[in-house]
């Protein structure tokens, strides 16, 4: 019942979003239980980001995250890849990895800005394939993911991508990330 009104709490008043997302972090298990099941609701976060903000900052609710990237439901993948990358759990990269290529252009995007919140290695090189996507929409957040690294290293994927780069507005992005 106290997680039920801090939640609703959260709704009736949104400048106590920030607040009541801490509080809910340190609720535990079953609140990260709850929050999902609220969060699974909808395609749409609004004013539900308060949640995914909560769940993102809570570690222990890795085990119940994790499943949704294998869920069959694109919403359920895509809300998945988000809080992984927010909690940044290593041994999620397994199953996060392969969805860098999903059918699913949106749940593709959401997956490459996770892996981009990855330090780990093994997140890298999904995000390099993707510069080579078919999507022009894939290459170009592929091409902000490894910028947002912050390293000198992803110049000359990003370089190559860019050489050959036929779509004007990705070239762009490219050339911006570059």
């Amino acid at each position: 019942p106290v997680v039920e009104v801090l939640i609703e709490q959260g709704y009736r008043i949104p400048e106590e979003q920030a607040r009541t997302a801490e509080v809910l972090r340190v609720a535990g298990f079953p609140a990260a239980e709850r929050m999902l099941e609220i969060l699974k609701q909808s395609d749409t976060i609004g004013p539900r980001a308060f949640l995914l903000d909560a769940v993102g900052g809570m570690p222990e609710a890795a085990p119940l995250v994790v499943p949704l990237l294998k869920s069959p439901r694109a919403s359920d993948v895509r809300l998945g890849a988000e809080l992984v990358g927010r909690l940044g759990t290593s041994e999620a990269l397994k199953d996060l990895v392969p969805l860098a290529e999903h059918p699913d252009e949106r749940t593709r995007l959401v997956v490459i800005d996770a892996l981009a919140r990855f330090r780990d290695k093994a997140a890298l090189e999904p995000l390099r394939k993707a510069l080579s996507h078919e999507s022009s929409l894939t290459r170009s957040r592929a091409g902000q993911a490894l910028a947002a690294r912050g390293s000198g290293a992803y110049a000359m994927p990003l370089l190559a991508a860019l050489e050959a780069e036929k779509d004007p507005l990705t070239w762009e992005s490219l050339l911006a990330a570059l």
